[in-house]
């Protein structure tokens, strides 16, 4: 395996898959070389969706057992996981493992009839793709009949893959248009097929709650509170063209941010900048850690960032000075070798209280004193700011590479969330910045550090261990 390859894959995840030309590109080798780290990579929260996307169409066409894709797939928030499925069918790809693969994934999801509900009109349009015209057309007419051909022949095409056939067979109803009425514009394509000789036709009552939501909202759209509203708008179209608008922001109410949690350990630490604690880091650390990543064999260099800048204000106060920290904590933990080259704060690190942010920040002093060691890799911690002779760091970084010094130096910027502008706040064009918002993303930072002490080849153990520190959560 290309140590380069991994290393590339982690500087552009975050990207969508039209960012770089070279990225389709990468990901068709990494799915080559190590589809088993591609597997794994489908299920990451870093990587983007379009990336997910095309994974998956590449994964789907190898040797990769279908149940370890499907498990991935299952880990994904359902905002990801039907943009993901349906590129199957942006791509045209079809044949028997792929609609294997997507029927497993869509029909044995936990939450398949809450997807139903809210995503019909897609969900639809994956399983035409997957089935086939044709036979997505007989799906829908077996599902309204009660006969032991209908059932021998669902029981072939699809409920074989539910996890709950009840709750499968409900969705699929409803996917079919049964059960409701359907707007005149679409009565006569969706539901007047020619039935069987013979045979007998079934009601369908909806039991699942969020299918009796849905269908409740199309005969009154105040029974769909609470759902989507991007749901509740399409059925207000729909089936209440002649109410305004408001009324789906009032069933809705407001939209609710995502709430943004620190990690325990920089919790902790903002606690005790605080309160002046007395516990000491390792103390901390120590403490709230909950399991265990393993240990990468690398010898490496922290440049650590307490300037007076990192106090912040407001809903971020302490957090770079905190999560930074934080990190660097957990890297003496993970790391065999690491030295910190700490900068401001209102004590040194020693064991013995947690420092305050106060102080300049001369970053550039620390990044030589961290280069005289000579180790593997250099990470300078820090929130962007230089208050001491701002620029000083690029022009030592590229005095180092004048110099011949090869020794990777990344930037770590702790922010509050990752979509953050961090073009002002770049140290140098040179050093590549990893923008992160938890602690949990030391296992990243872990693993760049050790692809920075690996040769060319990177060997099986080393991918594993690189795996397990990116994958672990």
């Amino acid at each position: 395996m290309n140590t380069e390859l991994i290393q590339s894959f982690l500087e552009t995840r975050r990207q969508p898959l039209a960012a770089s030309v070279e990225t389709i590109a990468r990901l068709d080798v990494l799915c080559q070389e190590a589809p088993e780290f591609a597997v794994k990579a489908l299920g990451d929260t870093q990587t983007h969706v379009s990336q997910k996307a095309h994974l998956l169409a590449e994964l789907v066409r190898s040797s990769v057992d279908r149940e370890q894709i499907v498990q991935q797939l299952r880990k994904l928030s359902d905002e990801e996981l039907l943009p993901v499925v349906d590129g199957l069918r942006l791509r045209r790809l079809n044949g028997r493992r792929v609609r294997d693969l997507g029927l497993s994934v869509l029909v044995g999801h936990p939450r398949f009839a809450e997807l139903t509900a809210t995503h019909r009109l897609r969900l639809v349009r994956i399983f035409k793709h997957l089935l086939g015209e044709r036979t997505w057309s007989s799906v829908r007419r077996f599902l309204g009949m009660a006969t032991p051909e209908a059932e021998r022949f669902l029981q072939t095409k699809v409920l074989r893959f539910a996890s709950d056939e009840k709750v499968a067979r409900e969705a699929l109803c409803f996917l079919a248009g049964l059960g409701f009425d359907q707007p005149k514009s679409a009565k006569t394509p969706w539901l007047v097929v020619p039935g069987l000789k013979g045979s007998s036709s079934k009601s369908v009552e909806f039991t699942v709650e969020p299918l009796q939501q849905s269908v409740a909202a199309r005969k009154d759209l105040t029974a769909g509170r609470g759902m989507p509203r991007v749901t509740l708008m399409g059925i207000r179209s729909t089936y209440h063209p002649s109410l305004p608008k408001r009324v789906v922001r009032e069933l809705t109410g407001s939209v609710t941010r995502r709430v943004r949690e620190d990690g325990l350990i920089t919790t902790a630490l903002k606690a005790a900048m605080t309160n002046k604690g007395d516990e000491s880091l390792e103390a901390i650390v120590s403490r709230v850690t909950k399991g265990e990543l393993p240990e990468a064999n690398v010898q490496a260099a922290v440049v650590l960032d307490l300037s007076g800048s990192t106090v912040s204000s407001g809903e971020r106060l302490y957090h770079p000075a905190a999560l930074g920290l934080a990190l660097v904590g957990l890297l003496q933990r993970y790391v065999s070798d690491l030295n910190v080259f700490q900068v401001g704060g209102s004590v040194i690190l020693n064991g013995h209280g947690i420092p305050r942010p106060q102080g300049a920040s001369d970053l550039a002093t620390a990044i030589l004193k961290a280069a005289r060691t000579e180790p593997e890799a250099i990470l300078i911690v820090t929130d962007g700011f230089e208050n001491c002779r701002q620029g000083d760091a690029a022009q030592v970084v590229a005095g180092l590479r004048r110099l011949g010094v090869t020794t990777t130096i990344e930037q770590v910027t702790p922010v509050i969330a990752a979509a953050e502008d961090l073009s002002r706040r770049r140290l140098s064009e040179a050093v590549p910045i990893i923008p992160v918002e938890h602690e949990s993303g030391v296992g990243e930072l872990t693993a760049r550090l050790l692809l920075a002490g690996q040769s060319s080849h990177l060997d099986t153990e080393a991918l594993s261990t690189v795996e397990q520190l990116l994958f672990a959560g």
